[in-house]
């Protein structure tokens, strides 16, 4: 039976999920749901908590991307992406929940503002709100700064920790939100490479289709 997944691609933590089971080959089928705007019966019947997404494989469900993306992990172990050594495979779960809370904390709120308002809500821009949510950014750049290295990626190969940290910044990417090149050279090299990865590449095309489909 095919995997499903609950959840519109432009939530960062539906993004993430689509990401491992796009890189890993896995066959899904995707209910497009917001569990604001359209919650389907199904959805609101297997989400506790109301979140997405939710990812159902056959009669097993299964909330919270971090916990999909291990269980999909464990399921499809190849291509890998968690590192095999203990430290490196910690340090990158502990970048995916950075990616989760803090990054997505401060980047979030922006993209509401400066996309999802204006152009899905049909609702002005609050100026206001987005100074103060722009001042707020460094408290997850500096430290992203830090970590990011000079070539490659986070952990080695590429692994959870740079689609979660991928997926967590693409909204802003549309929204026109990046690290500023003086302050933070690295860590938009980072996330220049990761999004030129082939399986962001193809994401990135699928987001603008559904972004498309949901502003038009």
């Amino acid at each position: 039976m095919t995997i499903k997944l609950y959840g519109n691609s432009l939530s960062p933590y539906v993004r993430k999920v689509m990401l491992v089971l796009e890189h890993k080959r896995i066959a899904y089928e995707n209910d497009p749901l917001s569990p604001v705007l359209n919650p389907s019966e199904e959805f609101l019947r297997i989400s506790p908590l109301r979140k997405i997404p939710v990812l159902r494989d056959g009669d097993f469900v299964l909330p919270d991307s971090s916990v999909i993306c291990r269980y999909l992990e464990d399921l499809h172990p190849e291509p890998a992406l968690y590192p095999p050594d203990a430290r490196t495979r910690a340090f990158a779960c502990w970048l995916e929940e950075f990616a989760d809370t803090k990054l997505t904390d401060c980047l979030a709120p922006l993209a509401g503002e400066l996309l999802f308002k204006p152009r899905v809500l049909k609702q002005p821009t609050d100026e206001a709100n987005v100074a103060r949510l722009r001042a707020a950014l460094p408290g997850a750049f500096d430290y992203l700064e830090t970590i990011a290295p000079a070539a490659g990626f986070l952990c080695g190969d590429l692994s959870i920790a740079d689609l979660a940290i991928g997926a967590a910044s693409t909204n802003a990417r549309y929204a026109r939100i990046t690290p500023d090149a003086a302050a933070y050279p690295k860590l938009r090299a980072l996330l220049r490479r990761i999004y030129d990865t082939p399986v962001f590449q193809a994401r990135l095309a699928r987001d603008r289709a559904d972004y498309a489909q949901l502003t038009s």
